[in-house]
């Protein structure tokens, strides 16, 4: 049996401005549309793994995750899936608290404590389809420092 992978992507934000005016109306427009395509492979603008997963981080604690062992089912088995490089990374809070994220490679720093702040509705979305993070620091930390529990999508994106 063959696989097939392809991910197609886009966000598009448009802001409008509207000058009402005694002799009509101006409006004014302004688009932002980045778009991306990571094709099966391992090669720069591919990727052939996707991982996902809702995270629930208890008050106080943290979960920690291993790149290289996520696990995973697919067609009604189980496994896992060993990222060697992310290329693409999500993150949103579907819960009330602030969550701390350490995804490896994404912050230009080798303290694992640095870590991106997730707040409450918030999405964070970074990619680089050329050559992606490395995930030779493989393990991903959340942590939450209140005393309720957080959660926390997960989608990666990348190359194992």
């Amino acid at each position: 049996m063959s696989t097939f992978f392809r991910l197609n992507g886009y966000v598009k934000l448009t802001a409008a401005w509207t000058d009402l005016g005694s002799l009509g109306d101006i409006v004014e427009t302004a688009s932002i549309v980045p778009a991306a395509t990571l094709d099966n492979g391992s090669a720069a603008g591919q990727a052939n793994a996707l991982w996902q997963e809702t995270l629930a981080v208890a008050a106080g604690g943290q979960a920690t995750f291993d790149l290289h062992a996520l696990p995973t089912t697919i067609y009604g088995g189980t496994g896992s899936v060993n990222m060697q490089a992310v290329k693409l990374a999500y993150l949103t809070n579907t819960g009330t608290v602030d969550l701390l994220v350490h995804v490896p490679g994404l912050l230009q720093s080798s303290d694992t404590a640095a870590a991106v702040l997730v707040r409450p509705g918030a999405w964070v979305l970074a990619m680089s389809p050329a050559q992606g993070w490395s995930a030779s620091d493989h393990q991903i930390t959340v942590r939450n420092q209140t005393a309720s529990p957080g959660a926390l999508v997960v989608a990666l994106a990348g190359v194992e």
